[in-house]
């Protein structure tokens, strides 16, 4: 069965350069991250501070990253980024053969670059898919992109799992058949009521990508096999494109 695992990007980076750039690949996007990244630089520093709505030590951290965005490009995409979903992918200590897989099914969806290879080499930015900023005639970052990232996908897969946050699988799904969409739904025990907590479903997105990888799984259904960090999927608590994994 043909498909892709979307996961989102991470406000924390790595500031650790590719070993190997010459080996690494261009993003699919990169003329209109020009034009976004454009965008970005005819901002002012408090206008940054209120779209982003980030600190002014973060705004600044920002800027420099918008100045230094041409000369920067030495980061592996998947290893670039630092949160939750990327400390349970881990993926330093994967087996050669899901570093292999990662590269057919895994794609990392951006508010820059739009959707990224594993093996995309890219510069350091901080830019939220939720983000207000006018792009040409588009007013925020959804309108700019539209379609597009969709139609990239769809030419790589015919169904998605989503392991992306709402903020940036809002950018693909609308555009996808729904039927063809599995979103995994990672829930805590909590009194009788299963509840969401964020910092541990994202961590389980990532360990559900991994598993897909590590276990080499071809058929969609055998993502409920999922057994990490003692989750376990609860038919009763699922629908038809929405599976819950409990612990």
């Amino acid at each position: 069965m043909n498909y892709v695992m979307l996961i989102s990007p991470a406000k924390n980076l790595k500031k650790q350069a590719a070993i190997e750039p010459e080996r690494l690949l261009t993003p699919s996007f990169m003329a209109e991250s020009k034009l976004i990244h454009r965008a970005l630089a005819k901002l002012k520093f408090q206008h940054l501070v209120d779209l982003m709505g980030v600190s002014a030590t973060l705004a600044r951290e920002s800027l420099d990253m918008i100045k230094m965005w041409d000369h920067r490009f030495l980061y592996r995409a998947v290893e670039m980024f630092d949160g939750e979903v990327y400390r349970g992918l881990s993926v330093d200590t994967l087996s050669e053969g899901a570093q292999e897989r990662m590269k057919d099914q895994l794609r990392i969806l951006s508010g820059l670059y739009g959707v990224l290879h594993p093996d995309d080499l890219i510069a350091p930015y901080r830019l939220e898919m939720k983000t207000k900023l006018p792009v040409k005639k588009a007013e925020n970052l959804y309108q700019f992109w539209g379609n597009k990232l969709a139609k990239q996908l769809s030419t790589e897969a015919e169904y998605l799992v989503n392991l992306a946050s709402d903020e940036y699988s809002k950018a693909v799904l609308p555009h996808w058949d729904k039927t063809k969409v599995i979103t995994p739904v990672f829930m805590e025990e909590n009194e009788g009521k299963p509840k969401v907590v964020m910092m541990y479903a994202k961590n389980a997105r990532g360990k559900m990508a991994r598993f897909v990888l590590e276990n080499n799984i071809q058929q969609l259904s055998d993502l409920q096999g999922f057994d990490l960090d003692n989750y376990r999927f609860v038919k009763d608590l699922s629908e038809e494109n929405r599976w819950v994994f409990l612990r």
